[in-house]
């Protein structure tokens, strides 16, 4: 689930490249393509988020999706980060 700025929750489920096991499949410079699958998503609090573990080295090519989550009306402010893992799959 991701939250808006009014509050407002929202399945990203929807969105293909959300779900589980989904290839996501982009396009490179020199024309050949590179897909991806989802592995994992995991919520992470803004005041404790784990950079070392999100941005390491990987052993091999993966895409990292990070956006905010959990909106405070008190605060205004967004208080999580929600992070979508991807690993290579197959580059034609």
């Amino acid at each position: 689930m991701i939250q808006d700025e009014r509050g407002r929750r929202f399945r990203w489920e929807r969105r293909s490249f959300f779900i589980m096991r989904t290839p996501v499949s982009r396009g490179r410079e020199d024309g050949s393509r590179a897909t991806f699958e989802v592995y994992k998503s995991e919520i992470y609090p803004k005041n404790d988020f784990p950079t070392k573990a999100v941005y390491q080295p990987t052993e091999g090519a993966e895409l990292r999706l990070i956006t905010c989550d959990g909106f405070t009306e008190s605060s205004g402010e967004f208080v999580e980060n929600l992070v979508i893992y991807a690993k290579l799959v197959d580059a034609q």
